[in-house]
């Protein structure tokens, strides 16, 4: 018994081997070809299940880029605000004020 490709579903298919007179016509294939149907029902469920839970995988991954994005984009320091060179002014101010300390 070879099987008819079709181009049909896998649904399809098993409906076709299930239906066919030599599989009828014995128990121990009828028995396979409605574990056959079963399993591709299962195939099925647990490929919608798959496909459902990477969607929800994908809303939450966008939902971490979000701030993670923002973050990057975080203001970069201008002239106006005090950076590195505070630092210098400081020490600078401190080492006068320690000259004019210590020769008194």
């Amino acid at each position: 018994m070879g099987l008819p490709v079709t181009g049909k579903s896998p649904y399809d298919l098993t409906h076709i081997l299930i239906e066919n007179p030599d599989v009828q016509a014995s128990p121990e294939a009828i028995s396979a070809a409605g574990d056959v149907h079963t399993a591709v029902h299962d195939l099925g469920d647990a490929a919608k299940s798959m496909r459902l839970n990477l969607e929800e995988l994908e809303d939450v991954l966008a939902e971490l880029e979000g701030p993670t994005t923002t973050a990057a984009t975080a203001p970069t320091p201008t002239a106006d605000a005090p950076g590195f060179e505070a630092a210098f002014a400081i020490a600078g101010i401190l080492a006068v004020a320690y000259m004019v300390f210590k020769k008194n």
